[in-house]
């Protein structure tokens, strides 16, 4: 008995249609082109947010330079300078200011340059008035209002260098009713 054996259907290796080849070279086709417009994606994305995270560090420099420099002449000339020119002529200030008694509640401001910048030198004023909106008062005993010119800061950098002046203020009017 020869019998010969046909292969099953099951075991049969068959070689793929046109149509099945066309079906894998898209399925891969479109596996790279998504792989790579995912990590383009994630790299465009890590550049965007890397340059506001420099952009904010920059700002957050420029708001405390202003804010240090206002702290300063205020405790110079005992008030608050009232305009961007006036704060220009001064400078950004000494590396410290006089400690000064704190009335009570009235909140703390940092007394040294270091302490209010964070590190680093100050940003040129020049830059920092293209950076920051300042809004000045009307008279010498109230503090300016200081906002990034519609630039992003590190998280509560505004609010903490306005609480500072205002404190000052707080100081200051504390003193003038002794």
């Amino acid at each position: 008995m020869n019998e010969r054996t046909e292969p099953s259907s099951e075991t049969r290796t068959r070689e793929p249609g046109p149509r099945e080849l066309k079906s894998r070279v898209f399925a891969r086709v479109f596996v790279i082109v998504f792989a790579v417009a995912s990590i383009a994606t994630f790299v465009w994305g890590w550049t965007i947010i890397d340059s506001v995270r420099r952009t904010a560090t920059d700002t957050d420099r420029c708001i405390r330079t202003v804010a240090w420099a206002t702290l300063a002449y205020a405790s110079e000339n005992g008030r608050f300078p009232l305009s961007d020119d006036e704060l220009f002529a001064f400078g950004s200030g000494p590396d410290s200011i006089a400690t000064m008694p704190r009335s009570a509640g009235a909140g703390v401001w940092p007394t040294k340059r270091a302490d209010a910048l964070g590190s680093g030198d100050p940003a040129p004023l020049a830059d920092c008035f293209r950076a920051v909106l300042v809004v000045w008062g009307d008279d010498g005993s109230m503090p300016p209002l200081l906002t990034p010119n519609e630039l992003p800061t590190l998280r509560g950098t505004e609010g903490e260098v306005n609480r500072w002046l205002d404190a000052f203020r707080h100081r200051s009017d504390a003193r003038g009713n002794d």
